[in-house]
């Protein structure tokens, strides 16, 4: 009997080691793979959405008449992709020429020359030039970029190793920039 009593007892202490050491080795397991295989998922969301900015506002503004009307739609595509900022944690980002009322998106016109293929950058407020000369030697194209800050959805900010890994305990910085060809660029100047 005293033989079978003990290894019962033995039997209870690796059982009860196990259950011990199962809720340390879920913590670790959680922390250190789950939780950031969440954040990779989410910043892949926040890159996706950036590049999905910049490409519908560079598409919708497109066919508009005037560079107004296009600046309105870049504004517009923006505000309907609220959803999609707000689900990936974005925050807009200030890079390059400013952007429209702090979206952390710009729309400009890049103007290229067929002859010499030179490019010239006009923003907001510039006067393009679209006489019927310019028109018959130039390509017209909208340029939108997106800038912004994608955050992690779980911030590891506090814990020491992993609080450093951008994506994890630090926002990242993700620029996208789309281009389309102008329909009008007899409008450009309104």
């Amino acid at each position: 009997m005293p033989a079978e009593q003990c290894r019962q007892r033995s039997r209870r202490r690796k059982t009860g080691t196990a259950m011990a050491e199962f809720g340390p080795a879920m913590w670790i397991f959680f922390v250190l793979i789950v939780f950031p295989l969440i954040d990779l998922a989410s910043f892949l969301a926040g890159v996706s959405s950036v590049m999905l900015v910049a490409n519908m506002g560079a598409r919708q503004a497109a066919p508009c008449g005037t560079y107004t009307d296009a600046v309105n739609s870049v504004k517009t595509t923006y505000d309907n992709l609220k959803m999609f900022r707000d689900f990936a944690k974005m925050s807009p980002s200030v890079s390059g020429a400013p952007p429209l009322d702090n979206t952390g998106t710009n729309i400009s016109c890049v103007v290229t020359e067929t002859s010499s293929g030179k490019q010239q950058v006009y923003h907001k407020g510039d006067k393009v030039p679209n006489d019927s000369q310019s028109l018959a030697d130039n390509i017209y194209q909208y340029q939108v970029t997106s800038s912004y800050n994608v955050s992690p959805l779980f911030n590891f900010n506090g814990i020491p190793v992993l609080g450093d890994v951008p994506g994890l305990g630090a926002p990242v910085p993700v620029e996208f920039t789309a281009t389309a060809a102008v329909e009008h660029p007899e409008g450009l100047n309104n």
